[in-house]
């Protein structure tokens, strides 16, 4: 009924990448979206023009890329949440006693972000491929634009770790403060 799920039953089917395909109806382009509201019926038929001339190199690289792709976005996601955990400590919505193991943790998972994305980026730089063909072009593209994913991702993560960091050591000279005090 939707685009989707007939681009991804046709990759399935022939082996056609999703982004190779160009799917056509009654000699228009269909779109992402539902296929009725394009006029199509069921047990029509759907004209398939596309390439599967992808090498295993290649394709193995853009099963790669597809992999990272998801590492980056979990990332994403990963480094939101210690975001917001952050901002509700410095709103003081976590207990003074908690204050500093509840930091650390989030240092020690802000860390473990800028570190998996070191591991992204390296395996990005592994995919480079000396092949010309339109495939490794492409691949080549999406991983140019993972790795501007990661610097923007990595420059976040840097500097919610320096912000975490400084508020640690505020919090450590603070309790050495409160501890010559009594």
């Amino acid at each position: 009924d939707s685009y989707e799920l007939l681009a991804t039953k046709v990759a399935q089917e022939i082996g056609v990448p999703i982004e190779y395909q160009k799917l056509i109806y009654k000699g228009k382009s269909l779109h992402p979206g539902s296929l009725t509201e394009q006029g199509l019926k069921n047990n029509e038929k759907v004209m398939l023009i596309g390439n599967k001339a992808m090498d295993q190199s290649e394709a193995d690289a853009l099963s790669s890329i597809e992999s990272i792709e998801k590492s980056i976005a979990d990332l994403e996601i990963r480094l939101e949440i210690i975001r917001e955990e952050f901002s509700d400590y410095s709103q003081g919505f976590v207990p003074t006693d908690l204050r500093h193991v509840f930091l650390r943790a989030l240092t020690k998972r802000a860390a473990s972000i800028t570190s998996d994305a070191e591991s992204c980026r390296s395996s990005l730089v592994a995919l480079l491929g000396r092949s010309t063909s339109e495939f490794a072009n492409r691949i080549r593209e999406r991983r140019r634009n993972s790795l501007k994913l990661l610097d923007s991702l990595q420059a976040k993560a840097e500097s919610l770790l320096a912000d975490l960091l400084d508020d640690d050591e505020q919090a450590t000279n603070s309790e050495a403060e409160d501890c010559t005090l009594d």
